[in-house]
């Protein structure tokens, strides 16, 4: 028998201890598929393990930031506000104004590159959205013929918002939380409510908030030193020589992006309330900088203990955080959010002792005069610049000087180990006081007897 009649009988005697009847094969291939559904199953659960074991790690505050930093050089500052701004979506009993920030500086610095990779990192795809351009009743019509759409938990990116859109009344109606409109179409009245309160994230930089904006939204800045610079060129030469490592974890991803919404308490509030201006402004930033210490409770929400309730109990890590937020959003010791070009100002102001002209301040900025005219008496209204008279050699009449409040303490918000100084030394004080009069009664009582 040749090799070739050898094989082909071996194959068919091998073909006959391979046949199976059509129940078998049935049989088999439900045994597969149950395989594959535990081996799935079981992924599963490792994968959300996981994800339970990250949120509960010290350093998730951290290693987000470095998750956001693969693709963006440094800003440390601007990339831990909007993570706890928008944490603060998530607090129950947080104020509508909280989950509102308008990023506002120059043209081409990076806005909204760094605002795009942090609510990727940070923000699920489905409650994100990102607009280019809005006209000042889109709000109205948005989504209104969706049932169950709600803004609650969404987050609005808004690219290169208008001086218009940010003072429209639509606008400032819904980020102070919700609005209900009446509109006439075909002769008709037409009720439209807008559902929840979304989360803000603006970037800009010739919007300049009026006072009543201004309570509304908190204001951020980039870096804009030659070290950050040096940065940036650096990650950008990474990316070309092959050099950067841009691998998402997914894990962190899906923890930052998993959290719950809850009512938080805070213990010490009512004791920091003593160390904030008296200013009217605070009635709203102070309400905002409580939602912060929220927000941060929220993001370590399995870190946190909690109520009876349910309640998530902020710490004074929580404090430490949104203190840092605070800062960075206010430039000023009165804590009001001012945009690029205030601030600006407000520097060459605190910077000279001396009152200072139009024309004076004109030659130290970016500015027009014409500018100058026109947003100085805003400045002023905040109480941070002082509006004077003063006579000038050259000119018939009294000419109108600005100059930085003298009256302001330029003292930075106190780090929980000031307060806690603070409230010991208060606490001996009290405990003498105490035994002083506790003496003097006894002495009282001596001399009676």
């Amino acid at each position: 028998m040749s090799k070739k009649e050898m094989g082909g009988t071996q194959k068919k005697e091998l073909a006959k201890g391979m046949k199976i009847t059509r129940e078998e094969a049935i049989k088999e291939n439900k045994k597969l598929a149950k395989l594959r559904k535990k081996t799935i199953a079981e992924e599963e659960r490792e994968f959300v393990e996981k994800v339970k074991k990250k949120m509960k790690d010290p350093s998730l505050l951290v290693d987000t930031t470095k998750e956001i930093q693969k693709e963006v050089a440094g800003e440390e500052d601007t990339i831990l506000a909007e993570i706890i701004i928008t944490s603060t979506r998530l607090v129950k009993n947080a104020i509508p104004e909280s989950t509102n920030f308008l990023l506002s500086d120059k043209t081409g610095v990076g806005k909204d590159l760094i605002t795009k990779k942090t609510l990727k990192v940070i923000i699920p795809e489905d409650e994100h959205l990102h607009v280019t351009k809005m006209s000042p009743e889109a709000f109205t019509y948005w989504h209104y013929k969706d049932k169950d759409w709600t803004w609650d938990r969404k987050v609005i990116h808004l690219e290169d918002v208008t001086q218009q859109l940010l003072n429209c009344p639509t606008f400032k109606t819904v980020s102070s939380g919700g609005s209900f409109a009446v509109v006439v179409k075909d002769q008709q009245t037409l009720e439209i409510p807008t559902p929840g309160k979304p989360c803000m994230i603006l970037t800009s930089h010739h919007a300049n908030p009026k006072d009543e904006a201004l309570r509304r939204f908190r204001i951020g800045s980039l870096n804009e030193t030659k070290d950050q610079t040096q940065k940036v060129k650096d990650n950008i030469s990474r990316q070309y020589t092959g050099e950067a490592k841009n691998k998402p974890d997914y894990i962190l991803r899906s923890a930052v992006q998993s959290l719950d919404p809850y009512f938080v308490v805070i213990p010490y509030a009512r004791i920091i309330q003593h160390f904030f201006p008296d200013d009217i402004l605070m009635r709203t930033h102070y309400h905002c900088f409580l939602d912060y210490i929220c927000g941060s409770a929220i993001f370590h929400q399995y870190q946190r203990e909690k109520t009876e309730k349910g309640e998530i109990i902020a710490t004074p890590d929580d404090y430490m955080i949104a203190r840092m937020v605070l800062i960075y959003t206010t430039s000023n010791p009165k804590m009001i959010p001012m945009s690029e070009e205030y601030r600006e100002i407000s520097n060459i102001l605190e910077n000279n002792v001396n009152p200072m002209t139009v024309h004076d301040i004109f030659l130290k900025c970016n500015q027009s005069e014409r500018w100058l005219y026109r947003h100085l008496p805003e400045l002023t209204k905040t109480g941070l610049i002082v509006k004077n008279k003063k006579d000038m050699e050259d000119s018939k009449k009294p000419v109108t000087t600005y100059q930085f409040s003298l009256e302001l303490n330029a003292s930075a918000i106190p780090t929980w180990n000031k307060i806690t100084r603070i409230m010991d030394e208060i606490y001996k004080k009290t405990v003498k006081t105490d035994k002083c009069v506790k003496c003097s009664n006894s002495s009282t009582e001596v001399e009676k007897v």
